[in-house]
């Protein structure tokens, strides 16, 4: 097990890097030791988070209704998926790495997939495997996810800081890569609409 754990360490810590970045700039707060500007800071944020949490209830609401009627098909990694229309696919390729954003057009609810090398032939994605390689995310809630005819990953909510410290994920390894699928824990729907309809090989062209 701790050798199948070193295959995902290097893809998982490319991806913590990219979630680092995310979280640095969502949390970027003037400078300054004024005490009564950083209180007026707090509740300013204390405001937006609140603000924050009432739209991705409202979002989760409405997600129920959602339609899987666009088709996105990878065109290098045999893999295609369905989204609602009115929502926009975004590849961001960096090296041998690439994430995915699908987003409404406000921009308020969306998905995040991340795709990294692994060291090593493709393996089933435990919570073990996970722990192995980073010990303090939180794995709850986890399920099982099959993948393609003879592989398995892993479904679960996290801590994810990129999505507020409650997160929903979906991992799993194909074709010398690891996925990471994630969406704020409130979107579960989104998420599972739109899992529900991945197709992989040829089935994807």
């Amino acid at each position: 097990m701790k050798k199948k754990a070193l295959y995902i360490s290097s893809a998982v810590a490319t991806a913590l890097i990219l979630w680092a970045g995310i979280v640095y700039v969502m949390n970027q707060r003037p400078g300054g030791h004024d005490v009564g500007a950083m209180e007026q800071a707090a509740k300013a944020a204390s405001e937006a988070e609140a603000a924050r949490s009432a739209e991705r209830e409202q979002a989760a609401v409405e997600i129920s209704s959602y339609q899987y009627t666009e088709t996105y098909i990878h065109p290098a990694r045999d893999f295609a998926f369905k989204y609602p229309a009115g929502f926009a696919v975004t590849p961001l390729p960096s090296g041998e790495a690439e994430a995915i954003t699908i987003q409404s057009k406000t921009g308020k609810v969306g998905i995040q997939i991340l795709i990294t090398p692994v060291d090593g032939p493709d393996a089933d994605v435990t919570s073990q495997m996970i722990n192995d390689s980073v010990p303090d995310m939180s794995i709850d809630s986890a399920q099982e996810v099959q993948i393609g005819e003879n592989r398995k990953g892993l479904a679960f909510l996290s801590d994810n800081p990129a999505f507020d410290g409650a997160s929903r994920e979906v991992w799993f390894m194909w074709r010398g890569k690891l996925y990471q699928i994630s969406t704020y824990a409130a979107y579960d729907g989104f998420l599972k609409g739109l899992f529900g309809t991945w197709q992989f090989n040829s089935a994807a062209r």
